[in-house]
């Protein structure tokens, strides 16, 4: 649907028009649940359809859990294109809830060849976040050798650590995922 009419003729103002070429998002809208940029669809091809803006998203008075939860982690700059990443986020989910459904049933994937590469590097899910690390600990990298932990900063499993690599000067590291090891 043209973000024009959703705008001057329907009176949904959620979707923005923003570049008006299909690469910026603002106007993005459910079309049968499936993710359309309204910039680039033309009324008549929704014909029969059914639509969705995020002014539908919330039902009975209640805020969509995606649209709750933008709020609560300040999940937008100015605000302009929060309705398209909103719906963005929405449609993505539902895209992938079974294939998500799936995984979780299948549990971890494995730590072998088919692992993800932060993972079949750290050796283990939690990476280098139970090594206990404080800045002056010396750590050994799995491609970058032995370092030394400059700083730590977040907490579990948003920590982050900064090493300083000899010759390759100070990486930032997540520990989640690190492939770190005491020497």
């Amino acid at each position: 649907m043209d973000a024009h009419a959703l705008r001057d003729h329907l009176d949904l103002t959620g979707s923005k028009k923003g570049c008006d070429q299909g690469t910026c998002g603002a106007c993005t809208v459910l079309v049968d649940g499936r993710r359309v940029l309204a910039c680039l669809t033309l009324a008549a091809a929704c014909e029969g359809h059914e639509m969705t803006t995020i002014e539908g998203l919330a039902a009975d008075g209640e805020l969509h859990p995606m649209q709750r939860a933008f709020i609560e982690h300040d999940a937008f700059q100015c605000g302009y294109c929060t309705s398209g990443q909103i719906m963005s986020a929405v449609a993505l989910l539902d895209e992938h809830e079974q294939a998500l459904q799936e995984q979780l049933l299948r549990g971890p994937p494995p730590l072998g060849p088919g692992a993800p590469p932060a993972e079949r590097l750290a050796g283990r899910q939690r990476g280098a976040l139970d090594l206990g690390l404080a800045p002056g600990d010396e750590v050994v990298h799995r491609q970058w050798g032995r370092g030394t932990v400059a700083t730590i900063s977040g907490q579990g499993e948003r920590a982050m650590a900064e090493v300083d690599f000899p010759g390759l000067g100070r990486k930032r590291l997540l520990l989640r995922y690190a492939p770190l090891t005491r020497p």
